[in-house]
């Protein structure tokens, strides 16, 4: 495992399915496999044996899917009086058929939608299971649908514990989940990889999401990844005994106007605290110049030492583009400096893909230096198309995102523009910054999803902190995807201990997070977050 899983379209899970049972596996055997795997998953934390349990079923498969599971409980050993199958319609498939056949034959109450909603067999469940529409959806919830929904929210409320299949019904793959939903689940399992719209919605990171391998063909090629946690990738900011200044990162950082010099301070500390080895600095704030740790400069000099350039940490809009237009012209004449950062001794042991065999591969052009373009520079950016490239990395929040002409990123399909964006306008890397962050790389096609709800990094300077520390990675691997991720990962790691930090604490709590790093994978392989159990189920 390397710390990368598919993130699937409701499209591509489809397209799954059919390679799969081309293979030779049946609809059948696939849906009872679901079932099965929802079962063990229950097992492990809940007392099911005792739990009134409503399962609400669509009449395609999905909604096979809850009719399999309800089977499944009843041979697992909870007492059909203890079920209620409710169906929105009779089972279409020839596979959903075969397990409504099971339930009629082993006794499992049932009751059609209509009835239900007006006279409930079961009024207060322990658990609802909801089966109703699946990756099959594609329109705003509405009719018996929307009925049943909000009904499964106000069980919710009463403490009955809410287990969606697949995907909840209301997630679109087109409207942010806040606008079409009626609940969010307390779990969800999807069958196969993770689906990518639950990976962009903020409120469903809330629930507990698990992906079960129930016997897909393996995947490959797809456009999106979900990143795992691993603290494994801390290792990239350690030093070597005997390791130089120049080393461990030789940046330069532009920027610092008056009134918003605290933003550069915070790249540069963060700079440092996560392992950076010498920074040089251009401002027009005076009051900067009294940063003992930093050498100011009165024009950027970069030599083949420089492996980072950050422009944009605490820059106006005017500042911004004198500072891209100077680098714009300055930057073809930098040598040669293929050996920067490499030199035998010099890095550290490289982190999680490195780990499994695989080396970073260098970009083709290693003549410049990496550029990192925050806040008012990655808008203008977009005018000076000379400096975008492989070597450059763009970190906008979502308004910096829109103001380049952007979707805000909050649903699958706005992601997949966001990629088609950042291959036709932009041609450079982007590190979206949001409740689930996405490095977006038009080179190799592909979007890497971190779905990290931190409540600690929403708080002015977190951004600024993000540059400081990508530097850093950036100054000891030439793959921008291992550096952002580990990026990343140590951003989180540093804030997720502390309660409502400051983005000024954010540099000694680096320190702390790289001094207690244990170098282990960290959290469960198949799910966004540890499983949260409900009263009167566990």
């Amino acid at each position: 495992m390397n710390g990368d899983d598919a993130l699937l379209t409701y499209e591509e899970s489809r397209q799954l399915d059919k390679k799969t049972m081309e293979l030779g596996w049946t609809p059948t055997q696939l849906m009872g496999q679901a079932a099965l795997s929802s079962l063990y998953r229950l097992q492990q934390y809940l007392q099911i044996q005792e739990a009134n349990t409503l399962l609400l079923c669509g009449p395609g498969n999905n909604g096979g899917d809850g009719l399999a599971l309800a089977w499944h409980l009843l041979s697992a050993g909870l007492p059909a009086h203890k079920l209620l199958v409710v169906q929105t319609a009779p089972a279409r498939s020839q596979a959903a058929q075969f397990y409504e056949s099971l339930i009629e034959k082993g006794s499992i109450p049932r009751q059609n939608a209509e009835s239900f909603l007006d006279s409930p067999h079961m009024e207060n469940p322990d658990m609802v299971v909801e089966a109703l529409l699946g990756s099959g959806q594609d329109r705003i919830l509405e009719g018996m649908l929307r009925m049943l929904c909000q009904r499964i929210a106000r069980l919710q409320q009463r403490g009955a514990f809410v287990l969606s299949l697949d995907v909840p019904a209301g997630l679109l793959e087109d409207h942010p989940y806040d606008e079409t939903s009626l609940f969010v689940p307390d779990e969800i399992h999807t069958y196969g990889p993770h689906r990518l719209a639950c990976a962009l919605s903020p409120e469903l990171l809330k629930s507990t999401v698990f992906s079960h391998p129930i016997g897909f063909v393996p995947t490959k090629g797809y456009h999106s990844s979900w990143i795992r946690r691993d603290s494994r990738r801390l290792r990239l900011f350690e030093k070597s005994q005997d390791s130089h200044k120049y080393a461990n990162g030789s940046a330069w950082i532009l920027g610092g106007s008056p009134g918003m010099e605290g933003a550069l301070l915070l790249s540069s500390r963060t700079f440092f605290a996560s392992g950076g080895g010498i920074l040089r600095a251009l401002s027009s704030s005076p009051r900067l110049l009294e940063e003992p740790s930093i050498l100011w400069a009165k024009s950027p000099e970069i030599d083949d030492r420089t492996s980072v350039i950050a422009v944009g940490p605490g820059t106006s809009g005017e500042e911004a583009r004198s500072y891209l237009s100077n680098l714009a012209s300055i930057l073809p004449e930098i040598g040669d400096r293929s050996t920067h950062a490499e030199q035998p001794g010099s890095m550290p042991a490289q982190v999680p893909d490195e780990i499994h065999g695989k080396k970073p591969h260098r970009s083709d052009n290693v003549s410049t230096p990496f550029l990192v373009l925050d806040a008012a520079a990655t808008v203008a950016s977009l005018d000076f198309p000379s400096l975008q490239g492989s070597r450059t990395v763009l970190t906008p929040h979502p308004g910096e995102w829109k103001a380049m002409g952007g979707r805000v990123i909050k649903d699958a399909s706005a992601l997949l523009r966001a990629l088609e964006f950042v291959q036709s306008r932009v041609g450079s890397y982007v590190l979206y910054k949001g409740p689930s962050s996405v490095l977006l790389d038009p080179f190799s096609e592909k979007a890497l999803v971190f779905p990290w709800p931190n409540a600690s990094l929403a708080v002015a300077g977190s951004g600024d902190c993000l540059v400081g520390i990508l530097m850093t990675a950036l100054s000891r691997t030439s793959d921008v995807a291992i550096a952002a991720k580990a990026a990343m990962e140590l951003l989180h790691s540093c804030s997720q201990g502390s309660v409502h930090p400051l983005s000024s604490d954010f540099p000694s709590l680096i320190r702390v997070a790289l001094k207690s790093g244990d170098g282990t994978e960290s959290g469960p392989s198949t799910g966004y977050r540890p499983t949260v159990q409900k009263e009167g189920l566990h």
